[in-house]
């Protein structure tokens, strides 16, 4: 893993952590440390093992850059549908929570992203099939909410198909 890609895996989890800690420990009643601490305990383990090798320089500049247009792209993207739906409800109070937890999670969501930008072999980051990336990320941001919901649904258990009595 390249060390851009590990500074917003480590940027990501840590918010996600920050988030839990205010939203379990903080806010609620009863607190919920327990499951505050078993989640900082695996986002520090699985930290750990993300930056145990040092990082080896494998691409070029715009290989580099191209990545972080496509980040830049979903994460745009994804306020511009938080904005969306504050404009679609007419209710313009910024909430923290709905605005920053779809950028703690665009890891998740930038990983067939990623693999989609390494496989266009053009050079120069702004090339026409790249920007063709940049546009699908943002769609991705956009849409994040069914990139879970998918995930969501494909995972559920069938429901019981015995005949009712």
């Amino acid at each position: 893993m390249t060390s851009l890609l590990s500074s917003i895996l480590a940027v990501s989890v840590l918010g996600l952590l920050a988030c839990v800690w205010w939203f379990s420990v903080v806010r609620a009643r009863p607190r919920r440390v327990l499951r505050a601490v078993a989640l900082t305990v695996l986002a520090v383990a699985a930290l750990r093992y993300a930056f145990v090798e040092p990082v080896e320089s494998k691409g070029t500049v715009h290989e580099t850059l191209a990545i972080v247009f496509c980040y830049a792209s979903m994460v745009l993207g994804m306020v511009a549908q938080y904005a969306y739906t504050q404009a679609r409800t007419q209710n313009f109070r910024f909430d923290p929570a709905a605005f920053f937890m779809p950028i703690f999670v665009s890891p998740i969501v930038f990983i067939p992203l990623l693999t989609v930008v390494a496989d266009v072999n053009t050079t120069g980051a702004l090339a026409q099939p790249k920007l063709m990336v940049y546009l699908i990320a943002f769609q991705n941001g956009f849409f994040w909410r069914s990139f879970f919901a998918d995930a969501a649904a494909h995972h559920a258990p069938a429901s019981s198909t015995l005949p009712s009595a």
